[in-house]
């Protein structure tokens, strides 16, 4: 049995020094390893932590089928891929998800989710055109149809068309730019 695996034990009997020594031992190296996974070392630290609370609370027992860096680090990955899988799904939504998620009909969940979409969104269409964004609002925020938006902005319909269509087009870009895959 190796000395980490040792501290465990004693941890989960009650000896609050014994995690200290495992936390102290292991923080900086768990910490580089997640940061090969997300590129951030800020957010490595975020789920280095996390590995750590989860230690600290759940107490899963280490079925002794490697040793406990081994586990630990497993956890740690485990936690980045799932970390990576969040921010690969939040990156990848149609502008029809967006607006879906702007409309605050998301399950409690998701909400944090959404409000950094919905953020990024709003933050978008500050940066594009003024007649495009207004376009895009209307459409998405407003739920309206393009005849319908045609009218209120004393366009033609054809014309409106066309703006929703450069609308689209140069949110789409600037959202790519900022990292959302469409």
């Amino acid at each position: 049995m190796d000395d980490m695996t040792e501290c465990y034990n004693r941890f989960l009997q009650g000896d609050e020094r014994a995690f200290e020594k495992i936390v102290v031992e292991n923080r900086l190296g768990l910490s580089y390893y997640i940061f090969s996974f997300v590129h951030d070392f800020d957010t490595a630290e975020e789920l280095t932590e996390d590995v750590f609370v989860r230690l600290y609370i759940k107490r899963p027992s280490n079925k002794k089928k490697c040793s406990f860096k081994t586990w630990l680090y497993t956890i740690g990955r485990n936690l980045a891929i799932d970390f990576y899988r969040k921010q690969k799904r939040q990156h990848q939504l149609s502008l029809e998800e967006i607006a879906e998620l702007s409309s605050g009909q998301n399950p409690t969940e998701e909400r944090y989710l959404a409000e950094e979409t919905k953020r990024a969104l709003h933050d978008a269409l500050k940066i594009i055109p003024s007649a495009y964004a207004e376009s895009l609002r209307l459409m998405y925020f407003g739920g309206f149809s393009e005849k319908e938006i045609a009218h209120i902005t004393k366009r033609s319909v054809r014309s409106t068309y066309d703006l929703i269509y450069r609308a689209k087009k140069a949110l789409k870009e600037h959202l790519m730019k900022e990292g959302f895959q469409l």
